[in-house]
């Protein structure tokens, strides 16, 4: 149903008030009165001081690959330290059992920053 509109209009004046009939009406309306939400504000400012970079289709596949490895390489330090960990645990060996949950840790820790590592060094070949 059309309801009076008190937006510029004289008395009398009646809009839609079904959004998508009122936004084919009246464009202008809705763009000046939406506001950005706070997510959409900080990707602007984001972009304004940290353009994004374009990558090839090679630079995406490099990238893809290097994932890949590092996922294999991540799963396979999981898994024998978690064996060890497992025969800590069977073994009653209480002591060891922190310090190979710490090494698990720091191994994982340190395969991922490599990876990452690997990324932006991909990354940065396009930047110049």
């Amino acid at each position: 149903m059309a309801q009076p509109c008190l937006i510029g209009f004289r008395m009398g004046d009646t809009i839609e008030t079904d959004p998508v009939k009122t936004l084919c009406a009246f464009p202008a309306l809705h763009e000046i009165h939406r506001m950005k939400s706070a997510y959409e504000l900080a990707m602007e400012r984001l972009n304004d001081s940290e353009p994004q970079v374009k990558l090839t289709d090679e630079q995406k596949a490099e990238i893809a690959a290097i994932d890949d490895k590092f996922k294999a390489k991540i799963a396979e330090r999981e898994l024998f330290l978690d064996d060890l960990i497992r025969k800590a645990e069977t073994e009653g060996n209480f002591v060891e059992l922190p310090q190979l949950q710490e090494q698990k840790a720091r191994e994982i820790a340190a395969l991922k920053e490599e990876c990452e590592a690997g990324k932006e060094e991909i990354r940065s070949k396009g930047v110049e």
